[in-house]
């Protein structure tokens, strides 16, 4: 039987079961139907022949060698169409089925060089199942160690298996798209009206703003060898001070299970830190810098410097060192950078002139309720 009506699938079926004559081109059969509509074409071109024996079991022949020389470039018109619509890189798949089938030698380092992604993906799915990459070969031992002389295995699976074709996308809008359309808009809002009053409850202004703050770019982040030395004294040159008389800032009371820790560094004598440090983290393996990370909340003071740049109201959501934003707090104002994916720096110049920095271990929005939660800020 020649030029039989029957799909891909079917035609793939009837030469998968007459493995009798097909034996390991089977795969290449697979290979042939999965990579495009190659079985139909050579079928409708007379080059598959379907019997059916008496016992009623399937047989075919796929004549391999007439099809390869078909669709030679130089080949004299044939029964392929003329206008057969295979790219190279499709009639390279022929080539390497009719390889598979022990039919026809191919030139490996030709036809592979013409294949795009997805017919390689397939073409490496075919020849890790035409071989025994499946099996794990194993050599049992006697009880006291000596070779048993009886080989055995085990399937392990295949080396690559047939792609799946990837889910068709849910609309024709790009997923960030529409992210990036309501950032621009924040980010317009934020222009017109810079430095507005933050209080709580966050107006819906405030709270966009700060929910789009973009974090630090990685490539700006750093980490710090200076680690916690012995107790009550730091390598990096700070002391655990208990005397809370001498810090100027805000005092908030810890949350349940935090304590409150005083700190004055050497290496500048004025400033002062209150940490508010949660059950279970010890400040002797924690490196100085990086204190937020480790859920610490950090409070520092430092008295007016001269030279010191005021804050200038705006708002940069994108800013590789930390999207920020510039709010008021009363009289103040006050920046907030989103440091890290969970840790927002908040800093302010009191009317005093005192400097006011705060790191807190969450993200902006949340940092900037609870800041307006404590007494005497700013």
């Amino acid at each position: 039987m020649t030029g039989s009506t029957l799909t891909s699938s079917q035609l793939t079926d009837v030469l998968t079961m007459a493995w009798i004559e097909l034996g390991p081109p089977a795969v290449a059969v697979e290979l042939l139907h999965r990579t495009g509509d190659w079985l139909t074409t050579l079928d409708a071109a007379g080059f598959l022949d379907l019997d059916t024996h008496p016992d009623g079991t399937p047989r075919a022949t796929l004549r391999w060698a007439e099809a390869i020389a078909a669709i030679d470039p130089n080949a004299p018109p044939g029964p392929l169409p003329a206008d057969l619509p295979h790219a190279r890189h499709h009639r390279g798949v022929l080539r390497i089925a009719a390889a598979l089938a022990s039919a026809v030698p191919v030139d490996l380092g030709a036809t592979l060089g013409d294949m795009d992604r997805p017919t390689t993906a397939h073409v490496l799915a075919a020849i890790s199942r035409s071989s025994q990459a499946h099996l794990e070969w194993l050599d049992p031992r006697l009880p006291d160690g000596r070779p048993s002389a009886r080989w055995t295995y085990r399937d392990v699976g295949v080396l690559t298996d047939w792609p799946t074709a990837p889910d068709p996308p849910q609309d024709t809008e790009l997923p960030l798209w529409p992210a990036r359309i309501e950032e621009e808009a924040v980010a317009r809002a934020a222009a017109a009206r810079p430095a507005p009053l933050a209080g709580l409850p966050l107006s819906e202004h405030v709270a966009a703003v700060l929910e789009h703050l973009r974090p630090i770019a990685r490539e700006f982040r750093y980490e710090t060898l200076g680690m916690w030395g012995a107790p009550g004294v730091l390598s990096d040159g700070v002391d655990i001070d208990p005397d809370e008389a001498s810090f100027t800032g805000p005092c908030p009371q810890p949350a349940s299970g935090e304590e409150r820790v005083w700190l004055r560094r050497h290496v500048d004598p004025q400033r002062r830190y209150l940490l508010l440090v949660p059950a279970g983290v010890d400040l002797h393996t924690v490196p100085f810098h990086r204190l937020t990370q480790a859920g610490v909340t950090t409070i520092s003071t430092a008295p007016p410097e001269p030279d010191a740049p005021p804050i200038v109201a705006g708002t940069d959501l994108r800013n590789p060192t930390g999207g920020w934003t510039v709010v008021r707090i009363g009289d103040v104002l006050a920046q907030v950078t989103h440091l890290e994916d969970e840790v927002t720096g908040i800093y302010w110049i009191r009317a005093d002139g005192q400097n006011v920095g705060v790191s807190i271990p969450t993200r902006p929005r949340q940092a900037v309720e609870r800041l307006l939660s404590w007494p005497g800020v700013p």
